[in-house]
């Protein structure tokens, strides 16, 4: 996959967003989600003359799960009906003139979970004695 700076913030190894809102997936992420044998997969890039080494972009994603399921995959079926759930979102947006945004969750680093999960404790066992 392209050695980018990736946005994802789980998944790395078979995701990447760029900061300019380009989205890839790997070769195994997406033969699992067509249902098939990553050389499968392959095969049916080259034979389609698509270049994929840098990472599947959406276009060849939606192309190879849409062909996939057409020949009655029930995981690319599986995953056209994803698609679409997703897809509907984005189309409801656009039509009403709307951008749909991605945005970092806000997540507390692991040492300020620590203190906060301390803190809790400390607090309950301040209201157990309270309550002797």
């Amino acid at each position: 996959m392209k050695e980018l700076n990736n946005l994802a913030t789980k998944n790395q190894q078979d995701f990447i967003v760029t900061q300019l809102g380009e989205a890839f997936i790997s070769q195994r992420k997406c033969a699992e989600l067509c249902g098939v044998a990553q050389s499968t997969l392959n095969e049916f890039f080259r034979s389609n003359n698509l270049d994929v080494k840098q990472g599947i972009t959406t276009e060849n994603l939606s192309f190879s799960i849409t062909h996939y399921a057409r020949k009655g995959r029930t995981q690319a079926v599986h995953t056209l009906v994803l698609f679409a759930k997703a897809g509907a979102k984005a189309y409801i947006y656009h039509e009403a003139g709307l951008v749909l945004n991605a945005v970092k969750p806000v997540t507390t680093p692991p040492q300020e979970r620590q203190i906060i999960d301390i803190l809790k404790l400390a607090t309950k066992e301040l209201e157990m004695k309270e309550l002797e």
